[in-house]
């Protein structure tokens, strides 16, 4: 009886659970954020924002641990494998004193492009606490769940240490 029983009940959650389950989709509004040691070259972190926007095409307050250095360059890629943001959208990254460390460069931006900016006089954000400092990337204008990429190459030779 009791072999009987666990039968009906493995066949009836096989009815009831798919035979794969898959991860969760991302929430909207949300930032995965990657800068390990591997993709350091010398002195030169790459470091990468992909995100997710919400229902009113924003992402906002999601502050990130970055290295301290020099922002040398960045890139914008509007296709992080989901949807591309609306044209023209907008980001900034933001430090702890509100500086916009893109210098203003990451207005509208394409919906179908890599675009890169090498800045000739880049912009210095200080290490807080654990060596790094808190930078909160913020998008404006991509629509509904739309998805990019924003990869900063962050320099910590010729600085301030």
């Amino acid at each position: 009886m009791r072999r009987r029983l666990i039968l009906l009940l493995g066949l009836a959650v096989g009815f009831v659970l798919p035979a794969s389950a898959s991860a969760p989709p991302p929430l909207v509004g949300t930032v995965t954020f990657t800068c390990p040691t591997s993709s350091r070259q010398g002195s030169v972190w790459k470091c990468t924002w992909t995100w997710l926007s919400d229902a009113s095409g924003n992402v906002s307050a999601n502050t990130k641990e970055a290295p301290y250095g020099r922002v040398i360059r960045f890139d914008t890629d509007p296709d992080a494998g989901g949807l591309a943001p609306d044209d023209n959208y907008d980001l900034s990254l933001l430090d702890t004193s509100g500086v916009d460390v893109l210098q203003g460069q990451g207005a509208n931006r394409d919906t179908a492009n890599v675009e890169s900016v090498i800045f000739s006089v880049p912009i210095w954000h200080n290490g807080a606490g654990s060596g790094g400092r808190t930078l909160d990337i913020t998008i404006a204008n991509a629509g509904n769940a739309n998805s990019g990429v924003l990869v900063v190459w962050i320099s910590q030779q010729g600085g301030q240490q």
